[in-house]
């Protein structure tokens, strides 16, 4: 009688670490899918930077010379700034 109530509770035992186990192994695979989606958004993050600032330098790069043609064409017409 004792004998098989100690069974019950080992089997009971078994069946809680194997639930276990598995929710640890659903846990490490999930964080293995966060680190892979979080690995691919740095890098869309990292594109987005080198966008920024080549469209930045691209402005800046025009400017000055919209700039340095207006001042150009206001010294021809002898307009002194």
């Amino acid at each position: 009688m004792m004998n098989q109530r100690f069974e019950q509770v080992d089997q009971r035992f078994d069946q809680v670490d194997q639930r276990f186990n598995q929710m640890e192994l659903r846990r490490q695979e999930d964080r293995q899918e966060i680190n892979q989606r979080f690995a691919q958004h740095e890098t869309r993050l990292g594109s987005m930077e080198n966008w920024m600032r080549t469209t930045f330098v691209t402005v800046a790069v025009v400017a000055v010379g919209v700039a340095a043609q207006l001042f150009y064409t206001l010294m021809r017409f002898g307009l002194k700034p």
